[in-house]
C-alpha cells in the first residue's frame, strides 16, 4: 500500500535527532547484495545516496548490525517467493535481509523495514518476551490497526512475536533499536554443571591423569 495505512504502516517511522557523530558519511558496512538473480555478491554503493536523515539512519543500523555479527544483505530466494515481503531474518547465516522490489512498491524506507528485522534480532536474543502479558494485548490494540492484526493473525506462525514487535516498532527511535542491539548478545551456550565434561556426559569427578584413583 502506498497510503502507509496498509499492511506496511508499521513499518513507518518517526523524526529522530540524529547524534552529532553520525552526522556525517562513513562509519558503516554497506549492504550487500545477494539475490538469486545475480547469484553473487557484491557492495552496495551507499556513499552515493543522498545525506538524508533516513541514510544517516541506515548507517546507523547497520553499523549496529556489523557490531552485533549480522550480515544486512539485499535479495533473498524468499523475495522471489513472496513478492509481498519486505524484509527477514534468516537465524540460520545470521543474515537480515531486504527485498528492494517490495519496499519501493510499497514505497517503504529500507531504514524502517531494516529496524523492524533487527527488532526480530533483539527477541531472539532474548529468553523472555520483550513485553508482558497483558500489556502487549493493550498496546497492539491501541497501536495496531483492526485491519493489520486481522493481517497478523491470519499469515504469522508466531502471532505473539510479531504483535510484539510491530508495537515495538511502533514505539521505539531508531536510535533505542540500534543501541539495544549493539548491547545485547547471542544466547550463552548451555552451561554444564561441574558433574559434567564437555561432551555432555556424566564425568566420575577423577583427573584423567588417575585412572586408578590413587592421585592425591
Amino acid at each position: 500500500m502506498t497510503d502507509g495505512q496498509g499492511p506496511w504502516r508499521w513499518l513507518s517511522t518517526r523524526p529522530a535527532q540524529l547524534p552529532r557523530s553520525l552526522r556525517a558519511r562513513g562509519g558503516a558496512p554497506p549492504l550487500v547484495d545477494t539475490s538469486c538473480a545475480a547469484h553473487t555478491t557484491r557492495a552496495l554503493p551507499l556513499v552515493n545516496l543522498p545525506l538524508t536523515e533516513s541514510f544517516l539512519l541506515l548507517q546507523l543500523l547497520l553499523s549496529a548490525a556489523a557490531s552485533a555479527g549480522l550480515t544486512v544483505a539485499t535479495g533473498d530466494p524468499a523475495c522471489i517467493k513472496d513478492s509481498h515481503l519486505a524484509g527477514g531474518w534468516d537465524t540460520s547465516r545470521s543474515v537480515v535481509f531486504l527485498c528492494p522490489d517490495a519496499i519501493k512498491k510499497n514505497d517503504l524506507k529500507a531504514e524502517s523495514v531494516l529496524k523492524h528485522e533487527l527488532i526480530h534480532v533483539i527477541q531472539d536474543r532474548h529468553e523472555v518476551p520483550l513485553i508482558p502479558e497483558p500489556l502487549l494485548t493493550i498496546l497492539s490494540r491501541e497501536l495496531i490497526p483492526s485491519g493489520e492484526a486481522l493481517l497478523v493473525l491470519t499469515t504469522e506462525e508466531d502471532t505473539r512475536r510479531e504483535f510484539e514487535c510491530r508495537v515495538l516498532s511502533e514505539l521505539l527511535t531508531t536510535e533505542v533499536v540500534a543501541q539495544w542491539l549493539r548491547e545485547v548478545h547471542e544466547p550463552p551456550p548451555l552451561a554444564l554443571g561441574p558433574e559434567h565434561n564437555l561432551k555432555g556426559e556424566v564425568s566420575s569427578g577423577i583427573p584423567p591423569s588417575c585412572p586408578d584413583r590413587d592421585c592425591d
